[in-house]
């Protein structure tokens, strides 16, 4: 058991609800675009929860070091895979929307979103091709950790954006922006945290 939720294992396990839950939302509906638009939702906000665990993963054990932040802490690495896999599922469905439904696509994301999300899933890209302590070596760690940091705080910045707006129409996506502040908020304080205690 404890092979399975740890490591490689893990993004396997995480995966395989995203694409299970994806698949019955868009092949088990009679209307297929709103099979795909139910799809599509699902994903991001799958993977904002991954993104969210792992953008807080060293944070948490500032408040509360027990077994659960630990294996957190430990499976960063793969969490964080784990999310690229399901934000890939998720740019699929909106790949299948575009091929099926190319005036929908067009009216329902802007130019801005098109420029910028698409810049979104090169940086998820690039945060998995270099989640490998082969890659640390190869670019070296200080190099390594502005990429990752970088990658990290755009990608937040891209789910607050895609967010927010929709909150402000529509309560139920409140949750989502304040669970984003949140985790900004827990990092800010590790980090001053840290800086202090140096």
């Amino acid at each position: 058991m404890k092979r399975l939720i740890n490591g490689k294992n893990l993004i396997f396990l995480c995966s395989l609800p995203v694409i299970a839950i994806t698949s019955l939302l868009v092949f088990q509906t009679i209307d297929l675009l709103s099979g795909l638009r139910s799809g599509i939702s699902f994903t991001a906000q799958y993977s904002l929860v991954l993104f969210g665990i792992v953008f807080i993963a060293s944070s948490l054990q500032l408040f509360s070091k027990n077994q659960f932040t630990i294996w957190i802490r430990k499976n960063r690495r793969y969490l964080g895979l784990s999310f690229a896999a399901s934000h890939l599922v998720h740019g699929l469905a909106i790949f299948v929307l575009y091929l099926n439904y190319e005036d929908v696509f067009q009216q329902t994301v802007s130019p801005l979103s098109k420029i910028f999300g698409g810049i979104g899933f090169f940086v998820i890209f690039v945060l998995a091709m270099t989640s490998s302590d082969y890659a640390i070596k190869k670019i070296g760690f200080r190099r390594w950790k502005n990429i990752q940091r970088f990658g990290m705080y755009y990608i937040w910045f891209i789910f607050l954006a895609s967010y927010l707006p929709r909150a402000i129409n529509s309560p139920e996506y409140w949750p989502l922006v304040l669970f984003l502040v949140s985790c900004l908020g827990l990092r800010f304080l590790f980090h001053n945290a840290t800086v202090t205690n140096n």
